[in-house]
């Protein structure tokens, strides 16, 4: 009899465990309280979501999401998330950004060397270059300046994207003060007509062997440059290298995420000490095992897998993806304008989310006029929903018709009510 008792009572403290929140409210069939209200516009105020998160805080990977580019709510609470987490040993800032872009970002918080607008506006992807992240960047600037923060700060770009087009002339810099026979090479390389198909594989093939060159006498050039500067030489030349894995192929999604998963993978076993924190869209960050691309003009549904998917096979629960969604509001979009022939950065509207989606269907059981997250647990049934999946870099406001599985990609949910857009700095 005491051990049915002792049962009982494990069996309803596992399911009405909660966080402390706000305010709690019971979404699916379980007692397991899943909601954290936010009530306070200043979300990491919350008791409920502090508490939540300081059960992660011994994880190595959190990603958080987001369902369209160009929403100031979405990037507001993951910074204010990354400076909370930061207290509890987190060390790195990770973007879905090039690396070698991220690296003059990454010089200037460890540093003070540069200007952080001008170091945002050098940027290639648009969604960054926002007044939202260059308060950040100063904010981690004056946190390393402090002599008493012993554990300093990162700024790591985990894409590929941009590799070739941003990483050769970084690369010829470094090995100016390296290596002259290297320089003189990479120059002669740049020389080619990279954009033509025939030249890419004997290219990267030559970027390939630099780069062993270098490895093989990891020792001499440590003793020259020192274990920092040639780390960024060995990431420079990776990423042009795994750029040119797909420059030329049509579906760059077939890589692109396996880069992603591989540079954050390499980034973190360098060092047992580094916790990162992953600011990307929810496509990426989601661990479904397919996500299905609809591919430009063509139209064509692939399947690739995410780089969620690869950190959560790798690193399992210590691999934690949060997406970010919203009901209804504004967000920025930056679209190139065929009838003008140039750029067009404005600010679009979407209304309510059908009843369809999941941000409609858990907002729906919800008074808080703020935010919930929505936190999965071993109750959780709803699968197959559809999460808007919205990039921001098209003309006309739309919903995906994708589906993203939140029982099968996501740990939690974060859903605002209403969103605006971002402050752009350009």
């Amino acid at each position: 009899m005491r051990k049915i008792v002792l049962g009982l009572i494990v069996a309803w403290s596992y399911c009405s465990y909660g966080y402390g929140q706000d305010k709690k409210r019971v979404f699916n069939d379980c007692s397991h309280k899943s909601f954290i209200e936010f009530k306070n516009p200043d979300y990491i105020r919350s008791a409920g979501y502090r508490k939540y998160l300081d059960n992660l805080s011994l994880k190595r990977v959190i990603a958080m999401g987001e369902s369209t580019h160009g929403t100031h709510q979405f990037q507001d609470i993951k910074i204010k998330t990354f400076k909370y987490l930061v207290s509890k040993g987190f060390n790195v800032f990770g973007l879905e950004a090039n690396y070698s872009e991220c690296e003059a970002i990454n010089q200037y918080i460890l540093t003070g060397e540069g200007n952080s607008i001008d170091l945002l506006k050098q940027l290639q992807l648009w969604p960054w270059k926002t007044a939202e992240l260059a308060g950040l960047i100063r904010w981690m600037r004056a946190y390393n300046a402090n002599v008493s923060h012993k554990n300093k700060l990162e700024f790591f770009g985990f894409d590929s994207g941009n590799g070739i087009f941003l990483g050769i002339p970084a690369l010829k810099k470094l090995m100016a003060e390296t290596d002259q026979n290297k320089l003189k090479k990479i120059t002669s390389l740049e020389q080619f007509e990279i954009k033509n198909k025939a030249n890419r594989d004997s290219i990267q093939n030559e970027f390939i062997e630099i780069r062993a060159g270098l490895i093989a006498n990891k020792d001499d050039f440590e003793k020259k440059i020192g274990p920092d500067k040639f780390n960024v030489i060995i990431r420079t030349l990776t990423s042009i290298i795994q750029n040119y894995e797909y420059y030329y192929l049509k579906f760059v999604y077939l890589v692109r995420d396996r880069h992603m998963s591989e540079n954050i993978s390499y980034m973190l076993a360098q060092n047992a000490r580094k916790k990162i924190f992953v600011f990307a869209h929810n496509a990426h960050i989601n661990y479904n095992p397919h996500y299905y691309e609809q591919y430009g003009r063509d139209s064509i549904l692939i399947a690739t897998k995410t780089m969620g998917y690869y950190l959560k096979t790798r690193f399992m629960t210590n691999y934690q993806a949060i997406g970010l969604d919203f009901l209804s509001g504004r967000f920025r979009v930056n679209f190139y304008n065929n009838a003008t022939k140039n750029r067009v950065d404005s600010t679009i509207m979407l209304g309510r989310a059908p009843e369809k989606y999941l941000s409609a269907q858990v907002l729906k059981k919800s008074t808080i006029n703020s935010a919930v997250l929505y936190v999965k647990n071993r109750c959780t049934t709803t699968d197959s929903i559809i999460l808007h999946n919205y990039g921001g870099a098209k003309p006309a406001p739309e919903r995906s018709s994708e589906k993203n599985s939140f029982k099968n990609g996501f740990d939690a949910l974060l859903i605002f009510r209403n969103t605006s857009a971002t402050t752009g700095i350009n």
